[in-house]
């Protein structure tokens, strides 16, 4: 879905201004060198049991837990830091979206 929300994006002109995100709430731990083979080894992403993410569920992860709208809610939170103190001087407003599940959750 990451590449749609790029295409569409470039669809209307708009891929200059646009910073589109996707989080993992997968139900799998990902590693880091799976995301990016630069980076180094040893860490991986925290993940969720079946589809407990959809409601708030907490993650499973020997880091902690976390619960999926605890890590949106964090997310969206950086980038209004990033926009405040300058890092993302261009950051005008901040959507969620989603298909499907990530749908129902956005409007969770």
């Amino acid at each position: 879905y990451f590449c749609d929300g790029v295409e569409i994006a470039a669809d209307h002109n708009e891929a200059a201004s646009t910073l589109t995100m996707t989080p993992w709430f997968g139900n799998r731990s990902v590693g880091a060198k799976d995301w990016d083979p630069k980076l180094p080894d040893g860490s991986e992403s925290i993940s969720w049991s079946s589809s407990s993410w959809l409601t708030g569920g907490d993650s499973r992860s020997s880091t902690g837990k976390y619960s999926s709208f605890t890590v949106l809610d964090k997310l969206v939170f950086m980038l209004e830091e990033h926009m405040r103190n300058g890092r993302l001087p261009n950051l005008k407003q901040i959507s969620i979206a989603g298909f499907s599940a990530g749908c129902q959750m956005a409007l969770r």
